[in-house]
């Protein structure tokens, strides 16, 4: 999905560089066309918790401005959702989404990440000629390499427009070879212009090999992992950045298991590090940490499943809460007997039902569950002894399909939209019987699908529209409507039972049904110094 696309791309047999080029020379806003979502992706079918890893490794590779795709004009009456879509294409944001409210959490920790994405400059020790090794590289193109650089009385290349300044130069290994396929008359003046500087006394990594290229410049890593899995290179990113006199770091789980790491953070600060969640919006300063040098901290991180975090460098401050260094076992207590109802004229029961279990929507026998979309209701009670009172108590959902809002005792706690689906309730909750209320919202998909096997009151596109990508198999998009039902044009009401409209079809069917519901165990966690 469009967010998460390779920043360097091959054209032609040459190397081009996007958006590392915007830093080069001084930019701070880099921003990308996001969530550009297959229909193979979303059939109506993607919801946040779908998409914050894939923005994650965005914000962690360099990006800081998303423009959504898509969000479309929807001149219909409220009735006709979910509406228009940009044809096949697209994630299907806007007001006619089951999510749009609850999903309003996903924004704003968009925002939140964005906003401190876009503080300061990231961290690039080395400056490619079209060329870069790893995100956290800056670019120019031959052309600029060629007339905007210079070499500082410090060894270091700068470039002249933006001031920017770099202790390394990376070239394509290619340029260093007279017989290699890049060499010709331009890719020699580059290769004479790196061994000039190289003489000047900045490091040329001509081999591909950054870290060695670090250690002849006196640099250790920006960021590493000493402790971890085996994949945490692959599955743990992170982004530096300078912003005056702090430095901060956005490092960022892309697994849907917590992870527990040992790393190191380059800094010029020698400090208490502070940790910042973009998810709940919570500052503390961690608990353990140690300065093998006065300019590398190494820190034990625990994150849980797809969780991020802003690790922060910057002068004392009194106003953050301090971590408990011990942190006793947590003790659950199991929430059960659950009543559910349905959001109205979506097609399912209007009375609530009481539960032996919550299980999956499209388990249910009533065909109105089962392909219902939309935002149900569930409601349930729980016990907390009087010496809870002075705890930290967590509210674990468990499995959730796709989000949750949180109500305890008539107050709103917030949306739980991603992995692993908790919400701290401590200031919510007190000693004896508590109420709580979870309304859960699913994506569009199991209504379209369910209202397939009703008539159409409209008239489809006889042809399947598909598409093949080189070396793919075919894709089927599905079908536009050639006529609208009348109902929809006249704004009147339907001669068919379908609940829903979507100028798009997509061809659906009982196999493209999403697993939808609060699924649990959902537990209240209490700890006496808890997290």
């Amino acid at each position: 999905r469009g967010a998460s696309a390779d920043i360097v791309t091959e054209q032609g047999g040459s190397r081009r560089v996007g958006i590392l080029l915007c830093r080069a020379l001084g930019g701070t806003i880099i921003g990308a066309e996001a969530f550009t979502g297959y229909p193979i992706d979303d059939k109506f079918a993607l919801t946040p918790r779908d998409l914050k890893a894939d923005f994650d490794a965005s914000m962690a590779r360099g990006l800081n401005r998303l423009s959504l795709h898509h969000w479309v004009h929807q001149p219909l009456d409220p009735r006709w959702q979910p509406g228009f879509s940009m044809g096949a294409w697209g994630t299907h944001f806007g007001e006619n989404q089951t999510w749009f409210e609850p999903g309003k959490a996903f924004y704003r920790y968009m925002g939140r990440v964005q906003a401190m994405m876009r503080r300061g400059t990231m961290v690039a020790d080395d400056l490619g000629v079209a060329y870069t090794i790893g995100e956290d590289s800056d670019a120019l193109p031959v052309s600029q390499f060629l007339t905007n650089t210079e070499v500082t009385a410090a060894g270091k290349v700068r470039v002249k427009t933006s001031g920017k300044e770099y202790p390394i130069l990376s070239l394509c290994p290619e340029y260093s070879d007279p017989k290699g396929p890049f060499w010709d008359k331009l890719d020699g003046k580059v290769r004479q212009l790196a061994q000039r500087y190289g003489e000047q006394g900045v490091v040329l990594c001509l081999d591909g090999n950054k870290a060695a290229a670090r250690e002849r410049a006196g640099l250790g890593p920006v960021f590493a992992i000493l402790e971890g899995p085996t994949n945490a290179a692959e599955v743990v990113l992170a982004n530096a950045r300078r912003d005056g006199d702090a430095d901060f770091f956005f490092v960022c789980n892309l697994t849907r298991e917590p992870l527990k790491l040992l790393a190191e953070f380059r800094t010029r600060r020698a400090c208490a590090p502070e940790l910042w969640y973009p998810y709940s919006g919570r500052k503390v300063q961690a608990d353990a940490w140690a300065y093998p040098t006065d300019k590398s901290c190494q820190l034990p991180l625990e994150l849980e499943a797809e969780e991020s975090v802003f690790v922060v460098f910057r002068a004392p401050t009194t106003e953050l809460v301090k971590l408990a260094k011990a942190r006793a076992a947590a003790v659950a207590t199991a929430v059960a007997d659950w009543t559910v109802s349905f959001q109205p004229e979506r097609g399912a029961p209007t009375n609530e039902l009481k539960l032996a279990e919550l299980k999956d929507w499209t388990q249910f026998d009533d065909a109105g569950i089962r392909y219902f979309s939309g935002t149900a209701t569930y409601r349930s009670s729980f016990e907390l002894a009087a010496s809870s009172a002075k705890a930290t108590h967590i509210l674990s959902l468990g499995k959730v399909r796709d989000l949750a809002e949180v109500f305890v005792n008539g107050e709103r706690v917030g949306v739980a939209w991603c992995e692993p689906f908790k919400l701290e309730i401590t200031k919510f909750v007190r000693a004896g019987r508590n109420e709580l209320e979870v309304r859960v919202t699913n994506a569009w998909t199991n209504r379209l699908v369910g209202d397939e096997r009703e008539p159409d009151d409209g008239v489809r596109s006889q042809e399947l529209c598909s598409f093949r990508e080189a070396d793919h198999k075919e894709i089927k998009l599905g079908r536009p409507y050639v006529r609208f039902p009348d109902a929809v044009l006249n704004n009147t009401p339907r001669t068919v039972k379908r609940y829903a409209f979507a100028a798009w079809n997509y061809d659906l069917s009982d196999a493209d049904l999403k697993e939808s519901g609060l699924l649990g165990p959902v537990k209240v966690l209490t700890t006496p110094n808890g997290r």
